[in-house]
């Protein structure tokens, strides 16, 4: 299943975030309407781990309807498990997952990007 590219240009920002497509309009509208205070409280909003831990943390206070997790696993550029050479080709990464469908605030580090598919990320076990 592809995963939703939204971009904000409301405060001439550019964030390129990708939300699972059955995640609600409320959720991803009010994750757009905060992405600049987050964005800028985060210490480094371009890793995937500090941006993650930064929205983690505000959604967790703010959207008390909904389960929010912190996940950490792999990302698999294209689907791919291993590369050309057999080599294991999983990035490390961290995304957030609401009511058990992913939002990942840093998606755009990726080759593939902005053709995700949701199947490239693997939680860690």
């Amino acid at each position: 299943m592809k995963l939703k590219f939204i971009t904000l240009f409301e405060t001439k920002e550019i964030f390129n975030f990708w939300f699972h497509p059955l995640l609600s309009e409320e959720v991803k509208g009010f994750i757009l309407k905060n992405a600049s205070k987050v964005t800028s409280s985060c210490t480094s909003p371009d890793s995937c781990v500090r941006a993650s831990e930064s929205w983690f943390a505000f959604l967790t206070s703010t959207l008390k309807d909904h389960w929010i997790e912190l996940k950490e696993g792999f990302y698999y550029p294209n689907g791919e498990v291993d590369d050309e050479d057999g080599d294991f080709a999983g990035v490390g990464h961290t995304w957030i997952e609401i009511d058990g469908l992913i939002f990942d605030p840093t998606a755009d580090q990726f080759d593939d990007f902005p053709k995700i598919d949701e199947e490239n990320y693997e939680e860690a076990s």
